[in-house]
């Protein structure tokens, strides 16, 4: 099955079968995706349930790659909800070894970025900025990990 905005992955993971959705293509950064949060003993007959579940998380990672190196199947194609369609405003900062944790965040829309001096609450759920590869994409959803959890 090829690729297309909308595309259901399937994610075997040690807590049950994980899934996410491909919804938008950015042309320096490459696929994002969004993971729904659960475990699954086996595939969800209703795709269209599923993907409207709330995203635990956003984050680009090489989903072609990955299908075509056949590490994940694609089960499906979905519109993506409305409440994913819209690209997000993802977080970044700098990590000051001194104090632990990260001191300087910058918001980024896809396009530009701006300094900001302390993260609101709503812009701790906001994806972390970068690309993750399938180690870390596969750990994240075994952990439950959201964005939150980087602030």
């Amino acid at each position: 099955m090829a690729l297309k905005i909308g595309s259901i992955v399937e994610i075997a993971t040690k807590n049950g079968l994980g899934y996410a959705q491909y919804t938008h293509k950015h042309k320096e950064y490459g696929e994002l995706i969004r993971v729904i949060p659960g475990f699954y003993k086996s595939r969800p007959q209703n795709l269209d349930l599923l993907v409207n579940h709330p995203t635990q998380f956003a984050t680009f990672f090489p989903l072609g790659v990955a299908i075509r190196r056949k590490i994940f199947p694609t089960i499906g194609v979905c519109p993506v909800p409305e409440f994913a369609e819209k690209f997000p405003i993802f977080k970044t900062g700098h990590y000051d070894e001194t104090v632990g944790k990260i001191t300087v965040w910058f918001l980024w829309d896809g396009e530009k970025d701006w300094r900001v001096s302390e993260l609101t609450d709503e812009q701790k759920n906001y994806p972390m900025r970068g690309i993750i590869n399938v180690a870390a994409l596969i750990d994240h959803i075994e952990k439950g990990w959201t964005p939150r959890d980087r602030c």
